[in-house]
């Protein structure tokens, strides 16, 4: 089983491509480093990064700490934005609802 999850993480999605295509309901495999953790009760959300980019993770498990390294399986969601004094400009965001935590790095000291 250690193998399968070793070639996963050669197919791990870039972040900046996930936020260009907007492939919503997508399935996909994100690598990188937690900078940035909001932990709510029954729920929290962490900042991912890659060499590309950055973007919010949802998740009902343990928020993981900051810088370590964590790959994933999560779904690609979207959540509009919109004031009434800017009606048409939707100032929301890609994110990722995380489905696993497949393999996590504790942050190098």
């Amino acid at each position: 089983m250690a193998n399968s999850r070793l070639t996963l993480d050669f197919n791990a999605n870039s972040i900046a491509d996930i936020q260009q295509k907007r492939q919503l309901e997508s399935q996909v495999y994100l690598k990188g480093k937690v900078e940035s953790r909001a932990p709510f009760l029954g729920t929290g959300a962490y900042q991912l990064q890659d060499n590309t980019g950055n973007i919010w993770v949802v998740t009902k498990q343990t928020v993981p700490q900051t810088g370590e390294e964590i790959f994933i399986k999560g779904l690609v969601r979207y959540k509009g934005i919109t004031f009434k004094e800017l009606p048409a400009k939707d100032l929301g965001e890609v994110y990722i609802e995380e489905i696993e935590q497949l393999k996590t790095t504790p942050p190098s000291g």
